[in-house]
């Protein structure tokens, strides 16, 4: 699996709306939110993956290393910022 490059850190900004796009052979999901950064509009956009991938990156676990049974667990620990 290839991890997309990480974007550039943008200044904070007021949400404006968010909305979800498909790419052209819809085999990935975008979610693009609109803000506003000074007067002048801004874009973020995050790119749905699986979710087991995902914990595996931000745990620096090899591919393939978390299993589907586990996965909800480590997530509840990820998002909890309990030590792993």
């Amino acid at each position: 699996m290839s991890i997309p490059e990480p974007r550039q850190p943008k200044k904070s900004g007021s949400y404006i709306e968010e909305r979800t796009f498909y790419s052209k052979d819809e085999e990935r999901t975008y979610h693009v939110k609109q803000i506003d950064v000074g007067g002048g509009g801004s874009y973020v956009v995050s790119m749905e993956v699986v979710a087991k991938h995902a914990a595996e990156d931000i745990l620096g676990e090899a591919p393939g290393t978390l299993t589907d049974e586990n996965t909800r667990a480590i997530w509840d620990k990820i998002w909890k910022g309990s030590s792993l």
